[in-house]
């Protein structure tokens, strides 16, 4: 069973980590590769947690792009791990609402 809580934590630990190194996000008008695929602009319902989960899942996966010459197929397996779990964390998220 996939913990949560902890994959948060982890996420804003390495999200953390990336902008201590000067890593930014991108403005959501010209948005990352990252960003598209989580459709970052997609939250009708305006949740912040939504809005969190999106960002940090959109860093992950562009370090994975940024890196994927090293393995592409480890890198797009990689990046479609981040969207199945962005996809349930944003579920989790806005569950009851």
């Amino acid at each position: 069973m996939i913990d949560w809580g902890r994959y948060l934590r982890d996420t804003n630990e390495i999200a953390l980590r990336s902008l201590r190194q000067g890593v930014t996000y991108m403005s959501k008008e010209n948005p990352t590769h990252g960003e598209k695929l989580v459709r970052i602009n997609f939250n009708p319902a305006g949740d912040h947690l939504t809005d969190q989960i999106k960002q940090m899942t959109a860093e992950l996966i562009d370090i994975c792009e940024a890196n994927k010459d090293k393995d592409p197929r480890l890198a797009a397996l990689a990046i479609t791990g981040y969207e199945y779990a962005c996809m349930f964390a944003v579920k989790m998220a806005t569950t009851g609402k």
